[in-house]
């Protein structure tokens, strides 16, 4: 079979043509499907805003009901949990716990009272917290709030003798030594 230079360009011409045309048939088809993206999406906008469902405030304000039903849930994931004093720097938000553990102390089966609102600020206050036997000698440096199962961090906070997070008579826990905890109370701003 003989291919003559004219037949070779028309061919080539060809599939240049198809492959345009595959091309832009898949064009075509990526912008129907994300025209009909957009076009769901803003019917659902629009379902959302004609039933009051849609919430784009820039300076929203909580009313006490949620903030203190939220606030209760939140808490009662300490329910029999404990919080461990260690030394070391506070981790970042979800950061590892590390340092040396110092000490454990206990939360009750209820671990916090029913939270309270007053002036834009929710506050649950913690019962009763069982003392803990520290285990090792070392300096507080932050402590970590973890769920009954052991593991799950709920919280990490500062440790200091004021302005902290959780305020201790002194820094210094030598092992053995009891440590207790009289008052321990988390709130959260409404704003």
């Amino acid at each position: 079979m003989t291919i003559r230079f004219n037949d070779y360009k028309s061919s080539a011409r060809f599939y240049d043509s198809a492959i345009d045309l595959y091309r832009r048939e898949v064009i075509r088809e990526r912008t129907r499907l994300q025209a009909q993206r957009l076009s769901e999406a803003g019917r659902w906008r629009r379902f959302l805003i004609e039933h009051g469902l849609e919430f784009n405030a820039n300076n929203p304000l909580f009313y006490d009901t949620p903030c203190i039903t939220g606030m209760n849930a939140m808490t009662a994931l300490m329910n029999s949990g404990t919080m461990r004093v260690y030394t070391g720097t506070q981790p970042s938000i979800n950061g590892a716990v590390t340092g040396t553990l110092l000490v454990t102390l206990t939360f009750g089966a209820t671990a916090f009272a029913t939270a309270t609102a007053s002036a834009g600020t929710v506050t649950a206050t913690a019962n009763t917290i069982t003392s803990g036997t520290a285990g090792n000698t070392g300096t507080a440096g932050y402590f970590a709030l973890i769920e009954s199962n052991g593991t799950s961090i709920f919280a990490t906070g500062s440790v200091g003798t004021s302005g902290a997070d959780l305020n201790l008579t002194t820094l210094s826990i030598v092992a053995t030594a009891v440590v207790t905890c009289s008052a321990f109370s988390i709130t959260q701003s409404e704003a």
